[in-house]
């Protein structure tokens, strides 16, 4: 698929919708932009535009002229490559979506979703060839962030996964590709566990939500900005590795706080994976990189302030 001759669909101009579309246009691709709203029009190509001068060295002027504008989904899927959706989070809009671009779109046309968390298999319900519908789930705003989560259903062929794959590559996303499919995925998983144990901390009494953010921006945020929680423990666990930092710090701290241990196999798993990924004779190199990364975010934050309350 030549990029420069690529065209989508970008099925919902919400935020998410406006936001995939200012980032298709601005990297070349011809956007059909679809919306049932009436007058939309308008307010849209505005929004586009805005979000499309945020993306470093656009050309805002060129992308607004990849832009065309459609009420009718049959209208708007006609002969595009992909269709990126981005309706209400209800599965049985999403349903009639999916069976509607399974209807009017082409056969070789990519159909995705970028749902927060509804799996494949409750998309493609009422499609006659469901492993066709898809996930390409971004983190918001998604003209901005690179990544994309993406996940095929469970009969979905691999290499329909890896056409996905390669198109958000082309485009400069950076995929992460889930194994199977699960509600909320992963992004969304990570973050809810997160979010839902600072609740529970300021909800206790533990802590305040201004203290609370001020931890996390200057140790966690800090950290996960630079490497993810797995190469963390592979640098902290010394000689032993992530199997070593969960056997002697996380075991304890999972028992304390009344979480389960991890079994012995899934402990043999995370050292072979994290073994393969990090390997131990290149540490030294990883946490050089760490380090450096987390003074830029450091630095950023202090040239950066955030204005005072008052």
């Amino acid at each position: 698929m030549n990029k420069k001759e690529s065209k989508v669909a970008v099925v919902g101009a919400g935020v998410i919708g406006c936001s995939w579309a200012a980032y298709y246009a601005v990297h070349g691709l011809q956007v059909n932009v679809c919306d049932i709203q009436e007058g939309y029009q308008e307010h849209a190509r505005e929004r586009i535009s805005v979000l499309a001068a945020e993306i470093p060295n656009a050309d805002v002027k060129m992308a607004v002229k990849q832009l065309s504008f459609f009420t009718s989904v049959e209208e708007a899927v006609a002969g595009v490559d992909l269709i990126q959706e981005n309706g209400p989070e209800r599965k049985a809009i999403k349903q009639q979506m999916f069976a509607d671009f399974e209807r009017y779109a082409p056969e070789d046309a990519l159909l995705v979703s970028s749902s927060s968390g509804i799996v494949p298999e409750d998309l493609s319900v009422r499609m006659k060839t469901p492993e066709r519908a898809l996930i390409g789930h971004p983190v918001n705003p998604a003209h901005l962030l690179p990544v994309v989560e993406i996940c095929g259903g469970k009969d979905s062929p691999k290499a329909l996964v890896e056409q996905l794959e390669n198109f958000y590559r082309d485009c400069g996303r950076v995929t992460a590709t889930l194994n199977k499919p699960i509600e909320g995925f992963v992004t969304n998983r990570l973050q809810t566990a997160l979010v839902r144990e600072a609740i529970h901390l300021v909800g206790k009494g533990v802590v305040n939500v201004h203290d609370l953010d001020q931890l996390f921006m200057a140790s966690l945020g800090v950290r996960w900005a630079s490497i993810g929680p797995f190469l963390t423990g592979q640098l902290g666990g010394g000689t032993g590795g992530f199997r070593g930092i969960a056997e002697k710090i996380l075991t304890p701290l999972f028992t304390s706080m009344g979480y389960e241990p991890v079994s012995g196999e899934t402990l043999d798993m995370l050292e072979q994976q994290t073994t393969e990924y990090y390997p131990m004779d290149k540490m030294k190199e990883f946490a050089k990189v760490r380090d450096e990364r987390q003074k830029a975010v450091l630095d950023i934050q202090k040239n950066h302030p955030l204005p005072n309350k008052t």
